[in-house]
This record gives C-alpha cells, sequence and structure tokens, in this order.
C-alpha cells in the first residue's frame, strides 16, 4: 500500500483548502477590477466575456468560481444584470452583459464647518462634486476664508 487513508483525507483537505482560497482569490481580482472601470456619474456596460478574458479565467476550472464572484459583486451593488434575457451559454447561465454601477463618493468635510463658512463662501460645487473634497483643497478653502474674514471686518478699514 503507497499511502495510508489518513493520506489521502489530508490531500483532498488541502485541494478543498486551495479551491476556496482560489475562488476567494478571483473575487477579490473581479473587485478590484470592477472598481477601477467605475465612474462617478454614469454606469458602463460590461460584458460578461470580457470579464472572463481580463480575469484569465480557465474555461474548464474556474467558471464556477468567476460565476460565485459575479453573483457576489452583484449583491454589493457593483453589478446589475441587464434584463434582455441574453444569458450566456454555460452552466450556471449569467446574462450575458452587466451595468457597472457608478460609485457614490461621499464627502469628507464636515457639514457643519461649510456652514460655518458659507457667508463669505459657496461650496456648491463642492457638494455637487465630492470628489474633490481633499484635505489639501479643505486647508486652501480655509486660508481663503481667513483671507476674506480679516477684509470684511469692521476693524480692517479700507479706504
Amino acid at each position: 500500500m503507497l499511502f495510508s487513508y489518513s493520506g489521502c483525507f489530508d490531500i483532498i483537505g488541502m485541494r478543498q483548502g486551495r479551491e476556496k482560497s482560489y475562488m476567494n482569490e478571483n473575487g477579490d481580482r473581479l473587485e478590484e477590477l470592477l472598481t477601477s472601470m467605475r465612474y462617478t456619474s454614469k454606469k458602463k456596460k460590461v460584458y460578461t466575456a470580457e470579464l472572463e478574458s481580463l480575469l484569465q479565467i480557465n474555461p474548464f476550472q474556474g467558471y464556477n468560481d468567476f460565476f460565485e464572484a459575479v453573483q457576489t459583486a452583484m449583491a454589493k451593488g457593483l453589478l446589475k444584470a441587464i434584463t434582455n434575457k441574453k444569458m450566456n451559454a454555460r452552466t450556471p447561465a449569467l446574462p450575458q452583459a452587466f451595468w457597472l454601477m457608478p460609485y457614490k463618493a461621499k464627502g469628507s468635510w464636515s457639514t457643519i464647518e461649510m456652514m460655518k463658512m458659507n457667508d463669505l463662501l459657496s461650496f456648491t460645487y463642492y457638494e455637487k462634486y465630492p470628489q474633490f473634497q481633499t484635505d489639501e483643497q479643505w486647508d486652501k478653502i480655509v486660508s481663503v476664508y481667513s483671507f476674506f474674514e480679516g477684509e470684511a471686518s469692521p476693524s480692517g478699514s479700507v479706504n
């Protein structure tokens, strides 16, 4: 006898562990790819075959992992299936195309601090485009506000 029963069981256990990490790797790779492709303002059409080729999915081994990764991305709201009833010819079936949903940028500035400076400055642009609410930009706004505040104070006489 070349191997013992317990040795076979360990090999099977190692194989299952490797498959699980491969699936997580595909899910992470798909999520990174989708995140890099997203826009802030509009949705984008993405084809299933294109995603498979970009991720270099092995058609014989990796499709089930790819299917699980796509289902996870749909649950997270990254992808939305296009409802035209066209499916790829694989099992389990996926739609031929998806909408890659835009991301909603969240502002990092305090609304209260913006309201304090709203008497001299307008923040409508930064409210409309929160991706530009950076720390560097906030420092510049604070210095401009302090300059305008010094000019507008009654102690600073302008002739």
